[in-house]
């Protein structure tokens, strides 16, 4: 007989925020998703920044880093223009925004179930920030590792 834990464990589900990045099908937990703003505003360029870092804009008042994911590993690879929305991530009091093409939809999944280890998203690109995959709607989303992203921020932040 299973308990009334193990039943709720097993039936364990979780928002989250589907969107790509330069055609790459990507999720966010929706917990880490503070907003989604539209680009209608022009990101500020900051000099003698890391190539992700692709400036700042005015975020309720206060200036928040607009980074382009894609550029942790090809620091040289060209912006080919697609992005329409900025997604800002926030863990504990860091945030950052993310820049993104598409947001098709906020879905919610059984964890259990539709997550499991990275074994068919295999896009080198995006690799060292993604740490699962999820399974929706017949196809893979890499399921972003919202830690590292701002880890990364603030280390590279304190660096200077």
């Amino acid at each position: 007989m299973e308990t009334l834990e193990a039943t709720s464990k097993s039936a364990q589900k979780e928002e989250y925020l589907f969107f790509t990045i330069e055609g790459v099908n990507l999720a966010a937990p929706f917990a880490n998703v503070k907003e989604v703003i539209n680009l209608t505003q022009s990101i500020l360029s900051i000099p003698n920044v890391p190539e992700h870092v692709r400036g700042v804009i005015n975020y309720q008042g206060v200036p928040l880093a607009i980074i382009n994911i894609r550029r942790f590993a090809d620091p040289k690879t060209a912006d080919k223009g697609l992005f329409r929305h900025i997604l800002v991530i926030q863990r504990d009091k860091f945030e950052v925004g993310v820049l993104v093409d598409n947001i098709p939809q906020i879905s919610i999944i059984s964890k259990d179930r539709d997550i499991s280890d990275l074994s068919k998203f295999n896009n080198p690109n995006y690799m060292d920030f993604v740490c699962q995959e999820i399974m929706y709607e017949e196809s893979c989303y890499g399921l972003l590792d919202v830690e590292k992203i701002l880890t990364f921020k603030v280390e590279n932040a304190v660096k200077k």
